[in-house]
Order: C-alpha cells, then sequence, then structure tokens
C-alpha cells in the first residue's frame, strides 16, 4: 500500500467512517452545504474535482470514482505542499488554510484543524505513517524552495548575530566565532 492509500483511508474514515453512500448538511460561514460520498466531498465542486483528476462526468455515488477522485486531489495537494499533514488540511479546509498552518501563521479555526489532524494521524500505524511521500518533480522543487527560504533566515539571523558580536569587541577578538554568516549550511548563490 502506497503513502496515498494509507492517507486516503484515515481521511475516509475520519470523513465518513468509509461510508460511500454518506449524504449531510454543513454549514460553512454561515450557508448550508451538502458533502457527499465517503470523503465528504462538497456536492457543488464535485464536477470540477472529477474533471481535474481526469474523470468528467464521474458519478459521485460509484465508490471507485470517489476514491479516484480523492487520490488526485491529495496527489496535487501533496504536489503542492510536500507535507501528508497539509493534504490531509487542504483536502477539508482548502489550500488557503493548509498555507496558513505549514507557515506556522494564526487562522480562525486551528483548534479545529489540529483536531481534525490528529483524528487522521490516529488512523495511521507508525509503522505505515507517510513521512515524506513519493515526492513528484513539483514537490521536490517546493520542498527546495522552502528549506533555501529557511537558509536565508538562518544565515540572516546569523549575521546579524556576528554584526552584533562584532560591535561588542571592539578589538575584533571575536570575529572568528561566525566567519560568513552561514555555517553548517549549504553554499547557496546568493
Amino acid at each position: 500500500m502506497d503513502d496515498i492509500d494509507i492517507v486516503a483511508g484515515a481521511i475516509r474514515t475520519v470523513e465518513s467512517g468509509d461510508d460511500y453512500k454518506n449524504q449531510r448538511l454543513t454549514s460553512i460561514d454561515g450557508e448550508r452545504h451538502r458533502k457527499v460520498g465517503a470523503y465528504g466531498f462538497m456536492d457543488r465542486r464535485w464536477v470540477e474535482l472529477s474533471e481535474a483528476a481526469g474523470f468528467p462526468g464521474a458519478d459521485w455515488r460509484d465508490p471507485t470514482a470517489q476514491d479516484r477522485v480523492a487520490k488526485a486531489k491529495m496527489q496535487r495537494d501533496f504536489d503542492r505542499f510536500g507535507d501528508w499533514e497539509a493534504v490531509a488540511i487542504a483536502f477539508r479546509y482548502g489550500a488557503d488554510t493548509a498555507r496558513a498552518y505549514m507557515d506556522g501563521r494564526g487562522f480562525k479555526q486551528r483548534k479545529e484543524v489540529e483536531g481534525y489532524v490528529r483524528n487522521v494521524r490516529k488512523l495511521i500505524p507508525d509503522t505505515e505513517r507517510p513521512v515524506t511521500g513519493s515526492l513528484t518533480p513539483q514537490a521536490k522543487r517546493n520542498q527546495n524552495h522552502r528549506l533555501t527560504q529557511a537558509e536565508k533566515v538562518i544565515r540572516d539571523r546569523l549575521v546579524s548575530m556576528r554584526d552584533n558580536q562584532r560591535k561588542g569587541a571592539p578589538d575584533g577578538s571575536n570575529e572568528n566565532i561566525i566567519e560568513d554568516g552561514n555555517q553548517g549550511l549549504a553554499n547557496q548563490p546568493q
């Protein structure tokens, strides 16, 4: 079983208890919406999602179609975020919430989202828990971009620390503490 099957199974169980015939009304921002199928698809988005997955005209009542559409969406989200928790969040709450979660920013329903992630994670045994999943080329680029941004933040902080330490020692005796502001990091183009 690959990572996407493991995560899809956990999301399916949290969303509906694996009930492919599930239909329920839900309220989002004061509006009533119908969620359908084992994955809790918003019925008004099914056509768009099935077309994006390469299954135009698929019926949401077909369990095979639900699985294919869900897995296609999860793979696109994994390519975007490179993280399975973000995939679960994007699946239920949308990409903006997943991005805020990944960036550590605050957002309105943080406790609810964290509870959802815990519920999904509980259904994935440690021995099967996806660590990085099967990275596609786009996911690798996204992951490298995030790493490069993190390295820049670290480099900037080290340079700032070096500059502050140099100010404290008029004879320059501590200049060799942090030589170039990026010790331990691979040489990156500036």
